[in-house]
């Protein structure tokens, strides 16, 4: 009878010392142990030796435990792999975001060997037990074609100018996705952008998006044109630990400046998990990149929570703008948000500026920048307008 394969375990700390106790204390019991000091090195290791089980430190230079967990849930080879977290770290916060994050278990150092083993054996028989019973699941055909579609590179982008309000001078474009499907033609982002959020490949369309937008910024500026680009973000991935390292990556390889960069997102995926959100957006907000909150009055947030957020501008959502005119209330309401928000030293946008009688009103109440079809409709790049 062939016996089968010794489990091989993934140890990831930076700490040399503590590799070689869990080293000694797993490989005399017949596990295979791999070990890695980063969690760049973990994240090569793992999807190069598919490990049975990883024990996972949190607190690490570069990239932490949670980021990596993260990425290791993500990934097609290591998202069922169980995981479990190990840090010195006092108090339940940090067990608790390690199961958020994706964790199986999390043992609290300094550890008793004993109790290691035995929870090391618990989840490799759980995982040897799940294995037998999973079975291959087809993928539904429109989620199929949708991830062939972002790989065939069939997504586009459409750019709307922003325009300063009161000197007509281009500030910037909102990048707004298309799908520009080889039978179908054009399709809106109301049809797949769903569709990507619950088949999880929100975040490929977000990289795919991102990565457009930057090179086009870079295009523009090797043309002598400088115009800050903004991209939309789900909840989904403001949720996204790695979010960060992705776009510094981005903006690195396509050779353009944080501040020429805007990420928008909505006051619900703000909301989702809103200290977690916090933290993406300040890593992001520290390096140089603009945060705007979009649609704003429409969710939960109120001006003094603003105080709290690393956001740069807010943008007054379309229902306020368009009751400009026929609405003394709406009136009162956006005025005082602009002059409450210049006191939080946010910028303001007003968004769906569809006539000139609204800019106007928009231009007296004192917003910064206008955007909307009378501003200018959506459009390929090189139908964008300087001046």
């Amino acid at each position: 009878m062939t016996l089968p394969p010794s489990p091989t375990i993934l140890v990831v700390d930076d700490t040399p010392t503590n590799l070689k106790v869990v080293d000694a204390t797993l490989s005399p019991r017949g596990y295979i142990v791999v070990t890695a000091d980063s969690g760049t090195e973990a994240l090569a290791k793992a999807a190069a030796v598919q490990p049975d089980l990883i024990l996972l430190d949190i607190m690490m230079p570069g990239m932490n435990g949670y980021e990596v967990c993260q990425q290791l849930r993500e990934a097609e080879a290591t998202r069922l792999v169980p995981i479990v977290m190990l840090s010195a770290v006092p108090g339940r916060a940090a067990a608790i975001r390690a199961l958020d994050v994706g964790a199986d278990d999390f043992i609290a150092k300094p550890f008793d060997r004993e109790e290691l083993l035995a929870r090391v054996r618990a989840h490799l028989r759980m995982r040897r037990l799940r294995d037998a019973r999973v079975a291959p699941v087809e993928e539904p055909e429109d989620v199929t074609v949708l991830r062939a579609a972002i790989a065939a590179g069939q997504l586009i982008l459409y750019y709307q100018p922003k325009l300063e309000a009161r000197t007509n001078r281009l500030m910037g474009v909102e990048t707004l996705v298309r799908w520009q499907h080889p039978t179908r033609g054009l399709v809106p982002p109301g049809w797949f952008i769903p569709l990507a959020e619950r088949s999880g490949l929100i975040r490929a369309v977000s990289e795919s998006v991102l990565g457009i937008a930057l090179r086009q910024c870079r295009a523009w500026a090797d043309d002598g044109h400088m115009v800050p680009v903004a991209v939309n973000l789900s909840a989904l991935d403001v949720q996204h630990l790695g979010l960060p390292a992705l776009i510094f990556e981005l903006l690195m390889s396509c050779e353009v400046a944080p501040t020429q960069l805007t990420v928008e997102l909505t006051e619900s995926a703000m909301m989702a998990d809103p200290l977690r959100a916090i933290e993406v957006l300040t890593r992001l907000h520290d390096e140089g990149i603009q945060i705007s909150l979009d649609d704003f009055g429409t969710g939960y947030s109120s001006l003094s929570y603003l105080r709290q957020l690393p956001v740069d501008e807010l943008k007054i959502d379309h229902s306020f703008t368009a009751a400009l005119i026929t609405d003394p209330g709406s009136q009162t309401i956006v005025r005082s948000t602009i002059a409450l928000a210049h006191d939080l030293g946010l910028r303001v946008v007003a968004e769906g500026v569809e006539s000139q009688e609204i800019w106007d009103i928009i231009v007296e109440i004192g917003c910064d920048v206008v955007q909307g079809y009378h501003v200018g409709m959506p459009g390929p790049a090189s139908q964008l307008a300087f001046s």
